[in-house]
């Protein structure tokens, strides 16, 4: 019986664990203009002020919930912002060198003019994060999302960009006569040409599958025009009327779905004149949908 005991209360611990991760505010303020957050956060032990121009180096920020903070200035060498939420963060001219953002969301956030020299951006989520004019020297962007984000005149002296995703961003990178910054700008450029490679082969294919959706379409209108130019040969009501004098072709009335049948009968004394004798018998058909044939017989 001590065994699900046992087992229920670790459950408990590492439920409490899970939820602690994102820390707690416990003191906030937003400014209301730029909708920036600073105050006191706590989490993983430790109380950290969230100011410009703070110093975090080497504070343990794991998991942190600091979506919107105002970093900017601040000091975070080898602080640990693993897995953190920084969405629309403000770290402008921070110094987070060798700092983790390791699964960070950072999108939307601005870093430009920072420094990110040896720091952790594997799996992070920069989705159109402005890192311009930053030195990323040496920095891991492996397997990160760069996408829409914006790298104007950024230092890339050694940074590993493999696996990470840059379709539809700026990447101007800043240029200076080291082998080392050559090859990492032509390695950029070549992963650069691979995604807009990709982007053409991605046009290419739905072209080919709009090109033969519009061959499908232009058969059936081709199978469409066959069957008009049949019941274009078919006769009109007028070639197809009897040509004796007085013979008529029945047709619907325009307002509803009838016919009006009218017989008059005439009498002769020679077969040449005749007159109508008076009263005229009509008799009015509903005409049905689909196909129906009639014919008129008179009684003996």
């Amino acid at each position: 019986m001590k065994k699900p005991i046992i087992i229920s209360l670790l459950y408990f611990f590492l439920t409490c664990l899970a939820s602690f991760s994102q820390g707690e505010w416990i003191e906030e303020v937003i400014d209301p203009e730029t909708g920036l957050r600073t105050g006191k956060i706590e989490i993983n032990g430790v109380i950290a002020t969230i100011n410009p121009g703070v110093d975090l180096s080497e504070i343990n920020l794991e998991g942190a919930d600091l979506q919107g903070a105002n970093l900017e200035r601040a000091t975070l060498i080898f602080t640990n912002f693993k897995g953190a939420n920084l969405k629309g963060a403000n770290l402008t001219y921070s110094r987070s060198n060798l700092a983790n953002f390791s699964n960070a969301n950072l999108s939307e956030s601005n870093l430009s003019w920072s420094i990110l020299q040896g720091s952790e951006f594997s799996f992070a989520n920069l989705y159109k994060a402005n890192l311009s004019s930053t030195n990323m020297g040496n920095a891991n962007f492996k397997d990160s999302n760069l996408e829409n984000a914006y790298l104007h005149g950024v230092y890339i002296h050694g940074t590993n960009f493999s696996g990470s995703n840059i379709s539809g961003s700026s990447i101007y990178p800043s240029y200076n006569s080291s082998n080392d910054s050559v090859q990492a700008i032509q390695n950029l450029d070549l992963k650069i040409q691979l995604e807009q490679l990709k982007a053409m082969n991605s046009i290419s294919d739905k072209i080919e599958i709009l090109n033969t959706r519009i061959n499908e379409l232009a058969a059936k209108v081709e199978e469409k025009d066959e069957k008009i130019a049949i019941l274009e040969k078919r006769p009109t009501l007028e070639e197809i009327q009897e040509g004796r004098a007085g013979s008529i072709v029945l047709a619907v009335e325009p307002d509803g779905d009838n016919i009006t049948l009218g017989v008059t009968i005439e009498q002769s004394d020679n077969l040449v004149e005749w007159t109508k004798l008076n009263g005229e018998m009509t008799r009015t058909i509903p005409i049905p949908d689909g196909k129906k044939f009639y014919r008129f017989a008179l009684d003996k």
